[in-house]
């Protein structure tokens, strides 16, 4: 996998190349001295100055799209930087132990510091979904207590797939 700074230089270069090739076309100074062939062909030049930076844009937004969000530990004089794939680790061996033979949806966004849960469960009877909901809600404030030293509210969206009941 290549680091994300070998992208966005990559993305930044080809940007960079399609835009000069946009507008090479009515550039005297760079126009002379180009190919013959490229300059009576100026549609073609644009084109490919398009496809080019347009090119780059799209690696440009999915390297800035694709950076890892972390959570930042500090106590006393100490400091951790923990990457959310680590804690998402974490809820997914605790999906695991909750339902043994089920594959849970789940990821943690990590916002300003805090940590957003979201999660899809299989269906549960709408009478015990509160009773299920605080035992998630208890046991994951008491995980991310321990490992992570995290004092804030856990913030959960849940949705229960195939739940067809609706509230009385």
């Amino acid at each position: 996998m290549k680091r994300p700074t070998t992208n966005l230089f990559f993305a930044c270069s080809l940007v960079f190349v399609g835009v000069i090739l946009v507008f090479l076309p009515w550039i005297a100074a760079f126009r002379q001295g180009f190919i013959e062939l490229l300059l009576t062909n100026k549609a073609i030049l644009m084109l490919l100055g398009v496809a080019i930076s347009s090119i780059g844009s799209l690696l440009l937004i999915n390297t800035i799209n694709q950076r890892h969000h972390y959570y930042h530990v500090s106590k006393g004089n100490r400091a951790i930087t923990v990457d959310n794939t680590v804690i998402n680790q974490y809820l997914h061996t605790y999906w695991q132990n909750l339902f043994p033979n089920k594959k849970i949806n789940s990821d943690v966004l990590i916002k300003k510091n805090s940590l957003h849960i979201v999660a899809e469960l299989p269906d549960c009877p709408f009478e015990k979904q509160d009773e299920l909901l605080k035992k998630i809600e208890d046991d994951l404030t008491d995980l991310f207590n321990q490992i992570l030293d995290y004092k804030k509210k856990l913030t959960l969206s849940i949705h229960f797939t195939g739940s067809k009941e609706t509230p009385p």
